[in-house]
């Protein structure tokens, strides 16, 4: 009777499906019953085996088990899955401490579902953000690796189905409690969450009802530090020149010249994230009779955000040089090693700080000391209704409506100081070396103590609100053809949706304050309450040089940039013209409907020489999707223009009038497709399987890739600085065509556990990428001071046009730098192989039985011809692997079950991954100057450049133990990052002349080691 009542309440405990599989048996001969993750992991094991494609699965169990605090972080324990923690690309390079974009055997290109139908997060495009799901309401997740007819045609990298629990699941009254807190050692904060859930069913006159109510509250925090060195741009190097030269550049045409690559700035930043989610599901099954089962769920997930970040940033508002009389050092092909005198060439002005004012000459280099913080708030609620019914053996069938309503709201508010410090060096390392790079101080510095040293620069607001809504509906049927026979079942199905998405964002509104090449200027000193100083003396534990602490805006002095734009820069502005408020101006408009048709036979073939079975159908997809939004040209109504010559060969100095001016841009696609797949399965022997699989698959754009809206912003055109920079999404892109094969072989043991091998090869059409791209710019601009319209480009004066008509209404062209989606016109690919083992040493005598692995392991090798990126000059770089995938991929973890103690250790390791080919601060355009002279003025070629950032490999360990102090009672202590692992970038800038890659340091990032403790009582 015990052993029952303990497989009872353990298969309750695992709640996946096939989780019991067995227990029966277990039962009858008195055998040790299966417990906690090795249940768990013997669940996934049975659900893999018994699955009619190539899938693998984490059951609720696991989700405990694991020291993991998102869905997205259990993911990356699968075989061919792959999380990362950095957000590269966009405005911004982010650290965000817990794991997001997952990718299925390099791809992104996945599908989210929640209980078999689709799913999606505002703030996340297509799919749901799986960080923002507690894994606290998860009964199991299943990753689908080959497709059928039956699965959704977005997934070709893969489909994630989150399933949740249902009253039907348990045998009566079930509650469980789960107290939870976490602490993080550098941030040194600690929260308490917990999750409850309670389930029942009972007989009534109108049949069984079940009701299941489950809640989870997850609250965490994660500081991080962050270095990054900038681009290393070329620039001309003279030795010879003295302090007598310090209002000259050199030239390469001088004697003793050379062309060296030196950084054009680092930054230092420290961010300290505090995250809540709060989980809400509810269930209702109702069997009235035999034949059919109602359902009723009801799931919301909420998961806000707080982000408080000081960034120092350091970087040439021109070109970065080395000034005279400096000291330098430099590898064999000219990169820079080593300076005592990074400098900046300008035009100095009478800023604090500036040491050659009214002349242009080399100047201290101006660090920017920006403070900000985001409030995000991303809410999804899903809702819906199902019927199965099975009126017979024969026949069943299952309709679902789904309702799903989501929400991203993001509030973003920054501000900025400036200063300079003179005789700064800088020690660099070179690609491969972890070290991290080092400021070199002057002897004699500036007083930074001093709030009278910094000048207000600039702020610069952002607001976000997506808000999506989903209706769908889903007609399944089975006709079961015959137990025996070749043909078995006939399986065939209807899917409608339609989504449409209303989304308001805000330009990144950049407004000066009294920067220091104006001729006004504010200090901090001016009101000390609204800048604070904040010690950075332990920033990445003291090891980058950088001084003890710096003044920085406070936050409630950034949080109204209304008030600080009135009290030191411009007023007159309106509300809306400083915090950029959501309004129709800023309205996106997105919609997509589909109609879905599938129909799948399955077949066995039990008395061939070989047992075999398997899967054959098509799906057909017909989808119409439309998007229409606005475009800003320019952003500042002030655009400077310098070294400029009109129609007679004047040299100009201009400043032209170029109010914000919008345009409607609009598209959208109809396509239908039809979707074959095969999958088939060989039992060589009882214990022996080998799959086999085909399939074809599309992947629509992102409503994010589709959205339209977007911006081109610049203030200056002249000889040392770009053009304009902006960004925008496509309306028209295809949709991504992949065919697949998949082959696997897997060798259950008899006495539990397996062993796997599988390989897949993908060939990717039209695969949608981003790149920075050199684009014409058309705005309209006034200037009341000419005479003759025609203004020509800093270049080659018969090169193109910039302005022309009438003075008063001038039509201005300038060359923009572009980031934005594009479909690649050469076919991607991808092939690698998995090996895997999940095995418990039950062969073992006690207490050693209790010993287990969980091994995989995944290569991949890609191709994706058709990127597009450009080195420090302008040419192309090609030969690059596929976005975000690595070659090598291990995730092993001990484990030890015995009694009431249970143990796992798991390391999870990748190598080197392309991160991005148009990331933040390393694309954009710069004006190469070294050698080029025109009318006695020196003036730049327009470059643009859009530069492959790679991560380097990385490996963490956690771990967790697990003790049962009683039957119903258990203590949990898990640790993650207990390695303090680094995550770096490095950048690749093209090739030297002897054809070797030109490979620097990025980025470094270090956060905490998180500890959780938890105690669960079950009823």
């Amino acid at each position: 009777m015990a052993a029952k009542l303990k497989s009872r309440l353990y298969c309750s405990a695992a709640v996946a499906l096939f989780a019991c599989v067995g227990s029966a048996q277990a039962q009858e001969m008195e055998t040790v019953v299966v417990t906690g993750q090795r249940a768990a992991i013997e669940s996934a094991i049975a659900i893999k085996q018994k699955a009619e494609v190539i899938v693998d699965s984490v059951s609720a169990e696991d989700v405990g088990k694991l020291p993991d605090n998102s869905i997205t972080e259990v993911l990356q324990r699968v075989p061919g899955v792959n999380i990362t923690k950095l957000q590269v690309g966009g405005s911004s390079e982010n650290y965000l401490g817990e794991g997001t974009n997952i990718s299925i055997r390099g791809l992104t290109s996945t599908v989210s579902l929640l209980n078999g139908r689709d799913s999606f997060s505002a703030a996340n495009g297509r799919n749901l953000a799986w960080e923002d799901i507690p894994p606290e309401l998860a009964q199991g997740i299943d990753v689908y690796k080959s497709l059928s007819a039956t699965l959704p045609e977005g997934g070709f990298g893969g489909v994630v189905n989150l399933r949740t629990r249902q009253p039907f699941d348990f045998d009566g009254l079930t509650a469980s409690v789960t107290l939870t807190g976490n602490y993080a050692d550098w941030s040194h904060k600690g929260h308490l969450g917990g999750v409850g859930m309670i389930s029942d069913r009972w007989q009534t006159k109108i049949g069984e009802i079940g009701l299941l109510l489950n809640v989870a509250y997850s609250d965490l925090s994660t500081k991080a530090d962050g270095v990054q060195i900038l681009p290393y741009f070329p620039a001309v190097y003279n030795p010879t020149y003295t302090a007598s030269h310090n209002a000259t550049l050199p030239s390469l045409s001088d004697a003793g010249s050379t062309e060296v690559y030196v950084p054009n700035g680092f930054g230092f930043n420290r961010r300290v994230d505090d995250r809540t989610r709060i989980g809400l599901y509810a269930a209702a099954q109702w069997r009235p009779n035999e034949t059919l089962l109602i359902g009723l769920t009801a799931f919301q997930s909420r998961y806000t955000m707080n982000d408080a970040f000081h960034g120092l940033f350091l970087g040439s508002g021109t070109q970065a040089v080395l000034g005279p009389n400096s000291t330098n050092t430099f590898d064999s092909d000219g990169n820079l090693t080593y300076t005592s005198g990074l400098a900046d060439f300008m035009y100095g002005t009478t800023a604090a700080g500036i040491t050659n004012p009214n002349a242009w000459a080399y100047q201290p280099i101006p660090y920017n000391n920006t403070t900000t913080y985001q409030h995000d708030v991303n809410t999804t609620t899903d809702i819906a209704l199902t019927a199965d019914w099975h009126p017979n053996d024969k026949f069943s069938a299952n309709v679902a409506l789904q309702y799903v309503d989501s929400s991203a709201k993001s509030d973003y508010n920054s501000a900025g100081f400036y200063e300079f410090i003179n005789g700064l060096g800088l020690q660099l390392t070179s690609y491969g070396d972890e070290s991290l790079p080092k400021v070199i101080q002057a002897e004699t510095m500036a007083d930074l103590s001093n709030p009278a040293y910094y000048g207000w620069l600039e702020t610069m607001p952002h607001r976000l609100h997506n808000y999506g809504r989903e209706a769908a509906i889903y007609i399944d049927t089975v006709y079961n053809v015959s137990d025996t026979g070749f043909l078995r079942q006939i399986r065939s199905g209807l899917k409608l949706t339609y989504r449409n998405e209303r989304d308001k964002e805000t330009n990144w509104n950049y407004k000066q304050l009294a920067p220091y090449w104006g001729s006004t200027y504010h200090y901090a000193s001016d009101d000390p309450k609204k800048a604070t100083l904040v010690d950075l003396s332990d920033l990445f534990n003291g090891d980058v040089g950088i001084p003890k602490a710096f003044w920085f805006p406070s936050f409630d002095a950034i949080k109204d940039p209304v008030a600080l734009q009135n009290a030191y820069g411009t007023s007159g502005y309106t509300s809306d013209q400083i915090l950029a408020n959501l309004n129709n101006d800023t309205l996106a408009k997105l919609s997509e409907s589909t109609f879905t048709a599938y129909a799948m036979a399955t077949f066995a073939k039990d008395d061939f020489f070989i047992p075999i079975s398997g899967n054959i159908g098509f799906r057909v997809v017909t989808y119409r999707d439309h998007a229409s939004g606005y475009r800003w040209t320019p952003l500042l109504e002030a655009v400077s223009i310098e070294n400029i010559v009109d129609g007679s060969g004047n040299w100009l100095a201009p400043k032209l009038n170029a109010p914000m001016q919008r345009t409607t841009v609009s598209g959208g696609r109809t396509q239908t497709d039809v979707l074959p797949s095969v999958n088939l399965q060989a039992q060589i022997t009882p214990e022996l399987k080998a799959r086999f699989a085909f399939s074809q698959a599309v992947n629509r754009p992102t409503f994010a890739q589709m959205n339209p809206r977007g911006f081109v912003s610049g203030t200056y055109v002249g000889t040392y600085d770009a053009y304009f920079n902006g960004n925008w999404g496509n309306p028209n892109l295809k949709p991504e065509k992949a065919e697949q094969l998949d082959v696997s072989l897997e060798y259950y043991f008899a006495s539990g556990g397996m062993v796997h091998v599988s390989g897949f090869w993908k060939q990717i059409h039209n695969m949608i990428s981003t790149t920075q791209q050199a684009e014409p710019t058309t705005f309209s601009a006034s200037w009341a001071g000419l005479t003759n319209p025609t203004l020509w480009q800093p270049g080659d004066p018969t090169a193109a046009t910039l302005c022309t008509g009438a003075a008063a209404a001038m039509t201005c062209t300038v060359t923009a730098s572009i980031t934005e989606y594009f479909n690649e016109k050469q076919m991607a690919r991808i092939d690698g192989f998995e090996i895997g083992l999940q095995k418990y040493a039950s062969f073992l005598p006690d207490p050693f039985d209790g010993l287990g692995l969980d091994f995989n392991y995944t290569y991949i090798d890609s191709q994706q011809p058709g990127a597009l990126a450009y080195d420090m000059k302008g040419a192309p770089i090609s030969g690059l692997p596929v976005t975000g995938l690595s070659k090598n991929t291990i995730n092993i973890a001990g484990m030890y079950d015995k009694g009431p103690l249970s143990l796992r250790v798991a390391y999870n390791w990748r190598s080197d991954f392309l991160a991005s080919t148009a990331a933040w601060q390393t694309s954009g355009t710069y004006n190469y100057i070294n050698n080029i002279n025109f009318g006695g003025n020196t003036v730049g070629k327009v470059t643009t450049f859009a530069l492959p950032v790679y991560q380097y490999a990385v490996g963490t360990l956690d771990a967790n133990v697990t003790y049962n102090l009683t039957d119903n009672v258990s203590w949990t202590l898990e640790a993650s990052n207990l390695t303090r692992s680094v995550t770096r970038l490095y950048m690749m800038e093209g090739y030297t002349s002897s054809g070797k890659e030109r490979l620097f340091n990025r980025s470094w990032y270090l956060a905490d080691t998180r500890y959780t403790s938890q105690i669960r009582v079950k009823f």
